[in-house]
């Protein structure tokens, strides 16, 4: 069987959540979207549906104005219903 290397959404995503388990973001705010993608070398579009992904899977939460945030209480969940049921 053939695998498909990992999108760049997929890695994105992983350098994120990688940075976020490492307590790498202060107070545990997520740097802008251009931030992101200026230092993963990645399009604010592929940054984006990082991001959205991470907040499906309860990693992170967003608050209009104020920015995008650790979601500490989702940290904290070892399996989510999704995964047991794709």
């Amino acid at each position: 069987m053939l695998k498909r290397a990992p999108s760049l959404t997929e890695l994105a995503k992983s350098q994120i959540k990688e940075r976020i388990l490492n307590e790498e973001f202060a107070e545990g705010r997520i740097p802008s979207e251009m931030e992101l993608a200026s230092e993963l070398g990645v399009s604010r579009t592929t940054i984006r549906d990082a991001l959205s992904r991470l907040e499906l899977e309860g990693t992170i939460y967003r608050k209009q104005g104020a920015g995008t945030f650790v979601n500490e209480a989702g940290l904290q969940i070892k399996t989510r219903l999704e995964e047991i049921w794709t």
